[in-house]
């Protein structure tokens, strides 16, 4: 091991690597071997950046890590980031963002892997104080008189503020302003301060009309107004009103006290009325003739439908409910069965299941079918 073979000298098998002869006298042969050179490369593998371990195959090496093999070697590196580190890529011999790498050295190599410190998060404090009675809010929860904290940067808050009975809510001051609800982004440390001032005199309560056109879902402060919402409130009270449209009609807007078409605040500093206006929603519609094979021995046809797959709660074809029964002897033809439906025209799908069905029972005649609606 470690030499190779150069000649053989002696008699006819000179030059040759293998002789046969007949030994009929006495020969002398030389066989002559000289040492093989193994041709070696040197690997150069480092860290930049930040801090980070590297291995060759499995063994720690530190950076910058040098190491020669035998041309062919295969080798794996692999970089390791230390906490709060990343790992962006190898450069060089292995270009990749995957921090293991198998490498081949039949030449010279270098490899660089590159880390970076991941930041650290930032905070920022929040003073929220009150003078009086009452109680602070963040994002609905109560809070008594201080709800300082420390949040984390970008965090929405949401703050609010519920004087005591006998105490009104005078208004947020420094980074809030004015009696309404407060929405802040921690980007920086704020301050903010709050103020009840006790009623001294009677209590004064105020009502409100709140009322729509047609029967709809009037809410104030997140309460639907099974009852009416006519109070009576507290003279200072703030109160959010909101408007949902029943099924068929939408939202236009409020007028009066209110106006707009979104949620509206009202401070109840005297009676106050509020009207919500909804009007019939304009669908459009298109008329599709719909066709199927007839079944053998049914008396109806139900066809299902919905706008989701595999849902058929109606929604799509307009004056209709799910499903649609339809008796045979209400077709034109028995033997070609066809119905003409109105489709709501809103660009989107609508999904079909049909069964048959007799004294016997009722089952499907067709997989899902969808109909794009435009």
């Amino acid at each position: 091991s470690g030499f190779i073979f150069n000649t053989l000298e002696g008699a006819s098998c000179t030059g040759r690597q293998v002789c046969n002869f007949v030994l009929d006298k006495n020969y002398n042969f030389t066989a002559s071997f000289s040492k093989s050179i193994v041709q070696t490369y040197q690997l150069d593998f480092s860290s930049i950046g930040a801090s980070a371990e590297l291995y060759i195959d499995g063994a720690k090496c530190l950076s910058p890590c040098t190491r020669n093999y035998p041309m062919g070697t295969q080798v794996t590196l692999t970089a390791s980031p230390a906490e709060n580190v990343r790992f962006i890529g190898f450069a060089g011999s292995c270009n990749s963002t995957i921090p293991t790498c198998n490498l081949t050295v039949n030449s010279a190599k270098l490899v660089v892997a590159s880390f970076s410190y991941v930041p650290s998060p930032t905070y920022y404090n929040l003073s929220f104080t009150g003078t009086g009675e009452g109680i602070l809010y963040i994002n609905g929860v109560a809070c008594a008189l201080n709800c300082s904290g420390i949040y984390l940067e970008g965090s929405t808050l949401v703050l609010s503020a519920e004087p005591s009975t006998t105490y009104a809510f005078d208004g947020f001051s420094g980074a809030c302003t004015g009696k309404y609800n407060c929405t802040i982004v921690m980007n920086d440390h704020k301050s903010i301060a709050s103020s009840f001032s006790k009623i001294t005199s009677s209590p004064t309560y105020y009502s409100l009309a709140f009322t729509s056109n047609i029967p709809g879902g009037l809410f104030v402060n997140g309460t639907l107004c099974t009852n009416g919402c006519n109070g009576p409130y507290l003279e200072g009270t703030n109160i959010t009103l909101n408007a949902t449209p029943p099924n068929g009609y939408v939202f236009t807007s409020f007028s009066n006290a209110c106006t707009g078409n979104s949620a509206c605040n009202l401070v109840m500093n005297e009676n106050k009325s509020v009207t919500a206006t909804f009007s019939a929603e304009q669908i459009q519609t298109i008329t599709k003739n719909f066709a199927w094979d007839p079944a053998a021995g049914a008396v109806g046809y139900k066809i299902y439908f919905g706008s989701n797959p595999g849902s058929y709660g109606g929604e799509c074809i307009d004056g209709q409910s799910s499903p649609i029964d339809i008796p045979v002897t209400s077709l034109v033809d028995n033997s070609n069965p066809e119905v003409s439906l109105n489709f709501k025209q809103d660009g989107s799908n609508c999904y079909f299941v049909i069964s048959a069905y007799n004294q016997i029972g009722e089952s499907n005649i067709s997989g899902e079918i969808t109909l794009a609606l435009n």
